[in-house]
């Protein structure tokens, strides 16, 4: 349950982080372009200046769609719905589990079911995009969730 937690703390972090890239570069391209034909036009004695902004706003419009952060961002979304999916299932059943409802290899089997669930949706959703590990985003994520555990502890709910 932690490590289910922890992933989406993780992905969510990856996700924010490459939001942010992805904004960055569209308003870099969109501001230099506009400006500088602006400035073009007011500036002419600069025109060679301006020229080579505009190119180099092109180069990187260029360059920008073979960059990961926009297409990961589009993934990491299905990704982060899917953990979050298999989060509640194992939430919902964790009830039984904590009451001493399921004996050891019903337990075991839950496990086993959610392992491969979690391998599937990785497998599905993240076939064509790598997460590298960014030891910030672990730490973050570590932090994230076990305040996030600590909150039911506080609660006197057992996780």
């Amino acid at each position: 349950m932690e490590n289910i937690q922890f992933r989406i703390n993780y992905v969510d972090l990856y996700a924010e982080y490459s939001y942010r890239w992805d904004k960055a570069l569209k308003m870099c391209i969109a501001l230099t372009s506009s400006a500088s034909i602006g400035a073009w036009a007011i500036w002419q004695q600069y025109s060679s200046v301006w020229a080579c902004v505009i190119a180099a706003s092109q180069v990187v419009a260029a360059i920008s769609a073979f960059l990961p952060y926009g297409n990961r961002l589009k993934v990491l979304a299905i990704f982060m719905r899917e953990l979050k999916l298999l989060y509640n299932k194992i939430e919902y059943n964790w009830l039984k589990v904590s009451t001493g409802e399921l004996n050891q290899d019903e337990i075991n089997d839950l496990l086993y079911k959610f392992g491969e669930q979690y391998i599937e949706i990785e497998n599905t959703c993240l076939k064509e995009e790598l997460l590298l590990d960014n030891q910030r985003f672990i730490r973050k994520a570590n932090k994230k969730t076990d305040l996030y555990f600590q909150e039911f502890e506080d609660s006197g709910i057992k996780k």
